[in-house]
């Protein structure tokens, strides 16, 4: 029996594969670990390598976001002419089950420890379910197989990912990570995560991508694994929030002793009315300046992400959230459009205000407007939008960005900078 496990493309038709900043499907190499050793397991991620339709394979596995849905969709309409059968799982289905089981043979509702070997085992016996689900919460995070980083194909810029925890303590109105992880902040054992990343590091190298969604969500745990990690001299990079960061400042202390060099962090907005409206009332606008500082000055460089097409957003937003920028002296930083990602309370609001407008799932991938904003139009934050990335990845300011950072880090803030203005100009948004 063959498996393959599919990630489909991003990259529209006709435009030249872009690999700044990509990184492997962790979530894939993690399902393969589950699928018993009798099977043979394929890895395919479309944004590195062509799918071959007439590929010998038994079952098949898709894990897509909103924004690969439409491709998703059509990779398995590929596959089931050829009557093979099609799973599917992810954010999107996991969001919409009912639309993603027209297309497949079954759909993974979740994640998908626990399931996979039922699936696997339901094929053997000609008897696959429509729907795969956990029936009793969430699966615990102890003991976990190793991912099959082995069977992930050359052309990533790095293979070394890794997740420490799941689920979200916090319910931003417009994030789905609480909805598909749960809101129960769940950790591995730190003595597994350690054994992990000296595997890794001698496999791979010392440069490392932690994918929590809040790496710092309990501010205590995460002192220990920083410590932990401090002696293995490795090089690292992770997303967190701001009040948690800074919280203790031991937080900043052993994440950098530990390696950590950036910190990607979601500001959304410095809008008071705007954070009020999506939830996230542990981030304080007032406070943001301070906290930067201190991060910054203890040696970890931010990347903030800001959202604009919030309920009281206008022209003159870009324009403050450009001179935010340069006052507090960030050398990089992304930019997405609000987008009402499916089963989110944002989406559900949209669509009780009917203020969306498109449904074409490959527009969702936070570069285009699919809604009516309240304080401008849709086409004005688009233009808005695009000439405000655009300027702001321009040479001119990167390098003036770049020119105020230490000087030993310049080539890589630069580096940094020039892989987020290529992935604007091919796609329009950096992803």
């Amino acid at each position: 029996m063959k498996v393959l496990l599919i990630m489909p493309t991003v990259h529209k038709e006709g435009i030249e594969r872009v690999k700044p900043f990509w990184l492997p499907p962790l979530g894939l190499a993690t399902i393969a670990s589950y699928i018993p050793n009798d099977v043979d397991v394929e890895i395919i991620d479309e944004n590195i390598k062509d799918i071959d339709f007439n590929i010998n394979v038994d079952l098949v596995g898709i894990s897509c976001m909103t924004s690969q849905a439409n491709r998703a969709y059509d990779i398995a309409r590929e596959f089931r002419k050829r009557n093979v059968t099609v799973v599917i799982g992810g954010y999107h289905p996991s969001s919409l089950p009912e639309e993603a089981a027209k297309h497949v043979d079954a759909v993974m509702v979740g994640e998908g420890e626990g399931i996979w070997e039922r699936l696997i085992n339901d094929f053997k016996n000609n008897d696959v379910k429509k729907y795969y689900r956990h029936e009793d919460g969430f699966p615990v995070l102890c003991e976990l197989p190793r991912p099959r980083r082995d069977l992930l194909a050359d052309g990533y810029q790095m293979i070394n990912t890794i997740q420490t925890a799941r689920g979200c303590p916090y319910a931003c109105e417009f994030c789905n990570v609480s909805t598909f992880f749960g809101r129960q902040y769940r950790v591995k054992p730190i003595d597994e995560i350690v054994a992990e990343v000296k595997e890794m590091k001698e496999k791979y190298g010392d440069m490392f991508f932690f994918v929590d969604d809040e790496i710092t969500a309990n501010p205590k745990r995460s002192i220990e694994l920083f410590k932990a990690l401090t002696p293995l001299k490795i090089h690292w990079w992770s997303q967190a929030t701001l009040r948690n960061m800074t919280s203790n400042p031991d937080v900043i202390k052993y994440a950098k002793d530990s390696g950590c060099f950036i910190m990607v962090v979601g500001l959304e907005t410095i809008n008071e009315k705007n954070m009020e409206k999506m939830n996230k009332a542990h981030n304080s606008i007032a406070s943001y300046e301070e906290q930067i500082a201190m991060i910054q000055e203890n040696g970890i460089y931010l990347n903030p992400s800001f959202t604009f097409g919030h309920d009281n957003d206008t022209a003159e937003t870009f324009e403050n959230v450009h001179k935010f920028i340069n006052r507090n002296n960030i050398a990089m930083a992304t930019f997405n459009i609000l987008t009402p990602l499916p089963n989110t309370k944002f989406y559900n609001r949209l669509m009780e205000e009917n203020r969306i407008f498109e449904h074409d799932w490959s527009k969702y991938n936070m570069g285009n407007c699919v809604f009516n904003p309240k304080s401008m139009s849709a086409q004005e934050l688009d233009r808005c939008f695009q000439e405000f990335c655009r300027k702001f990845y321009s040479i001119h300011e990167i390098g003036i960005r770049v020119s105020k950072v230490r000087k030993e880090d310049r080539g890589l803030l630069y580096g940094f900078n020039l892989g987020y203005k290529k992935m604007l100009d091919k796609f329009g948004v950096i992803m």
